[in-house]
């Protein structure tokens, strides 16, 4: 390609430069949707497997072949890469190549401060049937995982949950897939409906955060839902008892206000990793609890937390080997 060819494809196209990854000294022109990238060849190739065997065919000194050019800032390759991910995916991928943002560096054990649509970005990017950047999509796939709870007895997920589960479904993250999945369970109504305010004019590449589920997974949603109720009714709803006949009866007169009515007010029948932790925080000593039977007592909650997270590792293997059994 000449370089009026290229002047010519950005302006009837209106392409515009991408405000930051457009270097002067880049040698490598690509195109992600209405965007530019300019960007140097020797890094890119190095890291994406994509890139590599585009550029492998091309030398340094190749200035005849259609897709190199002698433009403005120097002589570089040029390539409309067609590749289902959009600019601003790109970008934060770039961003990190060229250490612009540290968003890898993990401020605490777990992860939980990362910026997760930044992460989610360069998990699209960077995968294999994308731009394939390996090191980095694992490095990202990594950091995905840590910002999801592995501890049940405080479990919480702020993330996007639609978002979450495409990512953990597309690239096999069963934890964070099960993390996911617990939250849609208790916190929405499963919607398949077609969105009013999502038209034809969305473009897919986009359009990350759909915030409608599969009917398969709605379905698995609603099947998860039994299981929890099924095994968590008779424990939110049999007060606990001890060795302690005095304990006993505390329980047995305090069950229903501390416990079953809270739960009947806010939905924690289907909660139990929030209800058992609400338990395990009332004040039970002010009750009449002893001390013996409240460390006792807690130490079974927790555990019955780990217990249920164990569980929902087993009815989603199964209920996923039942939607395996109806798609074929």
């Amino acid at each position: 390609m000449s370089n009026p060819s290229i002047l010519a494809t950005i302006a009837s196209e209106g392409l515009t430069q991408h405000k930051v990854y457009w270097f002067h000294d880049g040698s490598l022109v690509f195109r992600i949707q209405n965007h530019l990238f300019k960007v140097h060849r020797t890094l890119i190739s190095r890291h994406s497997l994509f890139f590599a065997s585009k550029i492998a065919k091309y030398s340094a000194d190749d200035v005849v072949g259609s897709n190199v050019a002698k433009i403005a800032d120097g002589m570089c390759i040029y390539m409309d890469v067609e590749r289902d991910v959009s600019a601003n995916d790109v970008e934060a991928l770039l961003g990190h190549l060229y250490h612009d943002v540290s968003f890898f560096s993990l401020p605490s054990p777990l992860g939980r401060n990362l910026p997760f649509q930044r992460v989610a970005s360069v998990i699209r990017a960077s995968s294999p049937n994308q731009l394939d950047f390996p090191n980095i999509h694992s490095v990202a796939l990594e950091s995905l995982e840590a910002m999801f709870t592995t501890y049940p007895e405080s479990f919480s997920l702020l993330h996007p949950l639609h978002e979450s589960l495409n990512l953990a479904t597309k690239y096999k993250l069963p934890l964070v897939r099960k993390a996911v999945f617990y939250s849609l369970v208790t916190t929405t109504n499963f919607d398949i409906e077609e969105r009013a305010d999502k038209g034809p004019t969305v473009d897919p590449i986009e359009d990350h955060t759909c915030g409608i589920l599969s009917e398969s997974d709605a379905w698995l949603c609603r099947r998860l839902l039994a299981h929890i109720i099924d095994h968590f009714t008779p424990t939110l709803f049999t007060p606990a008892t001890t060795a302690h006949m005095a304990c006993t009866d505390v329980f047995a007169d305090m069950w229903m206000p501390l416990v079953i009515t809270p739960a009947l007010a806010d939905d924690g029948v289907y909660k139990p990793l929030e209800t058992l932790e609400r338990i395990k925080s009332i004040d039970w000593a002010t009750k009449g609890l002893c001390a013996s039977c409240l460390i006792e007592k807690r130490q079974e909650w927790t555990e019955e937390q780990y217990t249920v997270w164990r569980l929902i590792s087993g009815w989603l293997e199964k209920l996923d080997a039942q939607t395996a059994r109806k798609g074929t």
